[in-house]
């Protein structure tokens, strides 16, 4: 029992030093806020600077709102824009699987080699005027395997894989 008692005692030394601290602290906290209310009496209203204050806040807060609107804008035409790509994206690569034999693709045959030199497939760098576009078979028959021949400068022999 007498140890409860030195327990409870030692307790109560402690609340009232604790006490003694929060007071002393309230006290310094209650002239603050004193010392703050007479700065703030002192110091004269400015209704006109409130009331442009308000005003910029309200501007800004109108052209935070416009730019809202502009960017829900943006994603719309950014999406539409993007379904636009894909179509064309579809249709130029239906497109290049039609003219697959066409295509000419080859690597290097020598380190820092000129891509220049290579002037591409025969078949793609001739073209037959519309009113000439009957004569466009008897050219694919008589020209036949050559027209998938790569065309090149004559002194320059190029070794493609």
């Amino acid at each position: 029992m007498t140890k409860l008692i030195k327990d409870l005692d030692a307790n109560l030394k402690q609340l009232e030093k604790n006490n003694k601290t929060l007071s002393t602290k309230y006290e310094a906290s209650k002239q603050e806020l004193e010392a703050t209310k007479a700065k703030l009496a002192k110091a004269p209203y400015e209704a006109d600077r409130e009331a442009a204050l308000k005003q910029e806040f309200d501007q800004i807060t109108k052209g935070i709102k416009k730019k809202k609107k502009c960017k829900l804008s943006f994603l719309r035409l950014k999406h539409v824009l993007s379904q636009v790509i894909a179509e064309k994206k579809h249709r130029y690569e239906s497109l290049s699987d039609l003219l697959a034999r066409l295509k000419f693709v080859y690597s290097d045959p020598t380190p820092n080699f000129n891509r220049k030199q290579v002037h591409g497939l025969v078949a793609n760098l001739i073209s037959i005027p519309a009113d000439k576009a009957h004569n466009a078979t008897a050219l694919e028959i008589s020209a036949g395997g050559r027209l998938y021949s790569v065309f090149a400068p004559p002194p320059q022999s190029i070794l493609l894989e």
